[in-house]
């Protein structure tokens, strides 16, 4: 930059800064404050929406929260682990649809065929779907069966307490 832009650009620094200081002194009072009342709550609008974006990116970074469910099959030999999973998964598509399967994240983390009891995890904002799809299994392998929930945990350490006991 030579000299002769930088007299020039502070030329017209001064030129605008005089120019500036001229409206504010012709311009009433109360519409300056009401232009900065507004360029405040602008401000304040802008930085709601900003804290709002930032909490609900934290919430999507987060893992998602889990609920440990125990349960029986009566008859406990009615069901494999294979088939009970398909089942539950079956009527968890039939309550929720396709996309609730995915989102409620439904796994059969461990099933004893001897006592009939197991785990099966799920998402925490669809233990309640969880439950009912338990509660409307009526057949696996053609075989009538029930299934109890027994408990509902947030840790798989006690869950698998639960089904030791």
């Amino acid at each position: 930059m030579t000299w002769l832009h930088v007299a020039l650009l502070a030329a017209a620094t001064g030129f605008l800064a005089g120019l500036a200081a001229s409206l504010a002194a012709t311009r009433p009072l109360a519409r300056r404050l009401s232009r900065a009342a507004g360029l405040l709550e602008l401000a304040l609008r802008l930085e709601a929406r900003y804290r709002e974006a930032a909490r609900l990116a934290r919430s999507l970074s987060r893992r998602p929260r889990r609920r440990y469910i125990v349960f029986e099959v009566i008859p406990a030999e009615a069901a494999d682990a294979g088939s009970l999973e398909s089942a539950i998964r079956e009527t968890l598509k039939g309550l929720t649809g396709v996309v609730g399967l995915a989102e409620s994240g439904v796994k059969l983390i461990e099933y004893q065929p001897g006592s009939g009891r197991g785990i099966l995890r799920v998402r925490a904002g669809y233990k309640y779907a969880a439950l009912a799809a338990l509660g409307l299994v009526r057949r696996i392998n053609g075989r009538r069966v029930l299934i109890a929930p027994l408990a509902t945990t947030g840790s798989i350490k006690r869950a698998r307490r639960l089904v030791t006991s």
